[in-house]
């Protein structure tokens, strides 16, 4: 399913996050030549160092990323959740990446 290009990510948790871990090298958003169904954290897609600027906040354990820019028509993304994000019972979140496609932008 693709979605809008000027979509809000919404990540909602089933446990607190411990709010120091919670940083923009451990969540953040990044473009992808491809797309894949497996969520597992994909350490080759998920560069910190090529993640497209977003405002991250974190309520009621919901992570919210909304990219500064519309994101590209028609390209594939990767939401990344890093294994360095923790509980607050000091447990280490398992880490994520979640991919997706924007809509085509008609004219």
């Amino acid at each position: 399913m693709d979605i809008p290009v000027d979509e809000v990510m919404r990540v909602s948790i089933s446990r607190s996050l411990a709010v120091e871990t919670i940083t923009s090298e451990n969540i953040f958003l990044v473009a992808v030549n491809i797309t894949r169904l497996s969520t597992s954290f994909n350490v080759s897609a998920c560069d910190a160092s090529k993640q497209i600027e977003a405002y991250l906040t974190y309520e009621q354990n919901q992570l919210v990323l909304t990219p500064v820019s519309e994101l590209d028509c028609e390209a594939a993304y990767a939401l990344c959740l890093s294994s360095d994000i923790r509980y607050n019972e000091e447990v280490y979140y398992e880490g994520k990446t979640f991919y997706f496609q924007t809509e085509s932008c008609a004219l």
